[in-house]
């Protein structure tokens, strides 16, 4: 585990009702899509919540496979990512999620019908709580405030960039992350 790892890890403890698993692009494209954030959105859009410090920015960029995972043990999913493979992952348009009165979400759309496959797959084999009906593949930029994000959908700005997958990450309920090897 390295070390920004490791204050990844500690700064998350207990905070999370459920594990999860998801994928990250690699870190050139995370780095990309973080500082086309800080470059395009200002600061006074961003929505903030001082009781909970997961809105704002996202700084920890990633395409959730499944969350609402009952189990808090890696080893609990591990052997069901044994025979599956490196795939491919495109990003798509930005859009915006507004499902509260709070705030709307800004991401970026990722098309890959395998995620939509191994999401399914996922929901049949784990002990998982429904959080989201709907599985819509996507890289969160950030939270904003209502209102302040209209102009942004449709952007093209990472249209069919790709990225590989080659690992899954377990995001544990507190907030511990293990990376579980595709094919392994």
């Amino acid at each position: 585990m390295s070390f920004k790892q490791f204050l990844v890890n500690e700064n998350h403890k207990n905070t999370y009702d459920y594990s999860s698993l998801m994928f990250e692009p690699p870190e050139d494209l995370t780095d990309s899509i973080i500082s086309w954030g800080f470059d395009h959105i200002p600061n006074e859009s961003i929505f903030l919540d001082k009781k909970d410090p997961s809105f704002g920015r996202e700084d920890d960029v990633h395409v959730t496979l499944i969350y609402g995972i009952h189990t808090d043990n890696y080893e609990d999913v591990n052997h069901l990512f044994s025979k599956e493979k490196t795939f491919e992952c495109k990003l798509g348009k930005m859009s915006l999620f507004k499902k509260n009165d709070k705030f709307d979400v800004l991401v970026i759309n990722v098309d890959c019908e395998y995620l939509h496959e191994l999401n399914s797959k996922m929901r049949r084999q784990l002990d998982a709580t429904e959080t989201h009906p709907q599985y819509i593949p996507h890289v969160t930029i950030c939270y904003l405030k209502k209102g302040t994000g209209e102009h942004y959908i449709e952007n093209e700005y990472f249209l069919d960039e790709k990225f590989k997958c080659d690992k899954v990450i377990f995001s544990s309920k507190s907030g511990t992350k293990t990376t579980i090897k595709l094919g392994t």
